[in-house]
This record gives structure tokens, sequence and C-alpha cells, in this order.
């Protein structure tokens, strides 16, 4: 009997069990299935597995001495197109962001013209050193790539500095060497004057200071024959510039900076001056040049409108001086010949 009790008792239990999970509010089946998912995660990681570690991958490659690379890799970006050689006081124009070295950009501008010499692009007409930077970054860059040419650069300048230093030193001394030369020289003329002075009698009238000895030595070289030819003037005090008394001008523009002026014919031109080139005065303008023409060609000077004078291709005013078109209109050397062409005149 105990024993079928005992089993009908356990059949009774567990035929309760599903009554009461049935009576379990769902939100404590939820709790219920947290937790044991929760548990089963924590009895997973709890078991050994495969170990992992970040050390062991190589993220990145391991530089043993630094990154070596050739420079002449790199020459093409950081050497002047100039002068071929490393960028000393970068410079850069503004506008197209080319880069060279100053003293071989300002050179450029001097000798050739305006433009960049890379791209040809016009910097400025007149001030084009105006647009250019000096770019540090760029200098920088170059210093940190090229062993030794900051401290080479600085080697030179200095003896550059210690020469230009000397050389000013010397020429200082020979100006004191030369005015205490003259200062011992005018004092020593001093002194003779004085001791001939005192000297009594007649003797004393013919002693003379050592530059008057020198004067008179010149004046009697000079043959008879050549002061008959020579004109003197009477009156001493008359400027040496005037030539002519009559003339208000006076000098006639002598003492003007002068220029020399070449002359050519116009392709359809008919006639050619025998003497194309002209030293004239900067102040001489166009109108100078046309009736210089008309006395050549046509010996009128009433014909000096039949001609119009031409530079670079442009029509020149008649007010337009020698000076003005030389710093305005042509990009010749100061040596060369300002070169003009004239034409027949043309009615517009």
């Amino acid at each position: 009997m105990s024993i079928a009790s005992t089993s009908t008792s356990t059949k009774k239990k567990s035929s309760r069990s599903p009554s009461q999970d049935n009576s379990m509010p769902p939100i404590l089946s939820r709790i219920n299935r947290s937790r044991e998912s929760s548990q089963k995660r924590t009895k997973d990681d709890s078991e050994p597995g495969p170990s992992f570690s970040f050390s062991e991958q190589k993220l990145k490659p391991e530089l043993q001495d630094g990154y070596f690379l050739e420079l002449r890799t790199i020459n093409a970006h950081i050497t002047c197109p100039l002068c071929h050689g490393y960028f000393v006081e970068a410079t850069t124009v503004v506008d197209c962001l080319h880069t060279f070295c100053k003293s071989c950009l300002l050179q450029h501008f001097e000798d050739v013209d305006n433009c960049c010499p890379k791209c040809n692009s016009l910097i400025h007409q007149s001030h084009p050193s105006h647009y250019v930077s000096f770019d540090r970054t760029m200098q920088d860059i170059v210093y940190k790539l090229v062993p030794g040419l900051q401290s080479e650069e600085m080697r030179l300048r200095r003896e550059f500095a210690s020469s230009l230093e000397s050389s000013i030193d010397d020429e200082q001394e020979e100006k004191e060497e030369k005015e205490e030369k003259e200062e011992k020289e005018e004092q020593e003329e001093q002194e003779l004057a004085e001791l001939y002075e005192d000297v009594p009698g007649p003797s004393s009238r013919v002693f003379r200071t050592i530059k008057q000895e020198e004067e008179k030595v010149e004046e009697e070289e000079i043959p008879m024959e050549m002061e008959e030819m020579i004109d003197i003037p009477q009156d001493e005090n008359m400027d040496e510039s005037r030539c002519c008394l009559d003339d208000l001008k006076g000098s006639h523009h002598r003492g003007d900076d002068s220029m020399a002026v070449m002359l050519q014919a116009g392709e359809t031109f008919k006639g050619t001056v025998e003497r194309p080139v002209l030293w004239l005065s900067g102040l001489a303008t166009i109108n100078t040049i046309k009736r210089y023409l008309a006395m050549v060609l046509h010996e009128d000077v009433s014909k000096y409108n039949e001609f119009d004078v031409f530079c670079n291709n442009e029509l020149m005013g008649r007010d337009f001086s020698m000076k003005f078109i030389r710093l305005t209109r042509c990009r010749n050397k100061a040596d060369d010949p300002l070169v003009l062409i004239y034409k027949s005149h043309v009615e517009f």
C-alpha cells in the first residue's frame, strides 16, 4: 500500500507542475529565460578556447633605420628651372605658383621680360617683383632634404660679407692715404711760398710755388702755332658750356642725358637716310626726328608732316621724347640704340 500511495502521490505532484507553469505570469518567464541565457554565456566564456592577441598581428610595417629615398627622384621638385640648382631663397610667383631662386628670378626680370620663365604668363607690365613672395615652406623643405646645403650657403654668405668688408676697408684706406698726401703737398707748397716771400731782393720774384712752376711748363710746351689755332674767349667769367651769347638756352642741352637713335625706313618707303644713326638729347621729340627727315630727304623742313614714326609697330606722338620712348616702349639694352621706323604719313 505504501508503494502504491507513493507512486500515486508522485503522479499527482508531476501533474500539478504544468498547471503551476501555466499559471506563472509572462514577465517572470522572460526574466527566467534571460537569466538562463546569461548563465549559459558565462559558462561558455569560462571554458578554455583558442587564445588570440593583437600583438601577434603586424598591423603596420616596422621601420628599423627610417625610410630611405633617393634624392634624384625628387630633384625636379626642389631645383630652380633657371639655374638648375637647389632653391636658395625660394621665391614663388603669386599667380601661377611657380618657384625659382630669388636672384635668378630678379635677373630674369631685368634681362629678359616680365613673364614667368616656366609658363610664360605675364606677371605685371612694369613691377613684376611686387607680385612674387618668399616661400619659407619650400626653403625649409629643401634645407631638410639636402644634407649640408644650409651650412654651405651660410658659409658662402659669410665669405662674401667678409670680402665685401675688406674691399670697403681697402677703398677707405686708399681714400684716406690720398687725402693725407694732398694735405701734405698743400702744406709743403704753403711752407715754400712763405719761405720765398721772406727772401729780400729781386730774387723773390723768380721763385714760384710748385703749382705755378707746373703751369708755366705746360704753357711753354704749347707751340705758338697751336696757340694761334686755339680760339680762347676773352671773357674769363663766361660759362664753359655756353658757345653762343645770343642763344637763350646756352648749352644746347649738352648737359642732358643723351642716347643713340637709329632711323630705319619702312618696307614700302622709298628712300633712305645716309646717316641713320643720330646722337640726340633725351629731351628731343618725334617732331625733331620728322624735321630731320624732311631736311635730309626732301630738303624742305616744312614737309615734316609727310612722315610717321613708329617704335615696335606703334605710332609715336609728335611730343614723345626719346627718353620717354626708351622707358615705356623700347626694351633694348641701355647700350643699344633706340630703333625708330619712319614711313609715309597716312590720313585716318
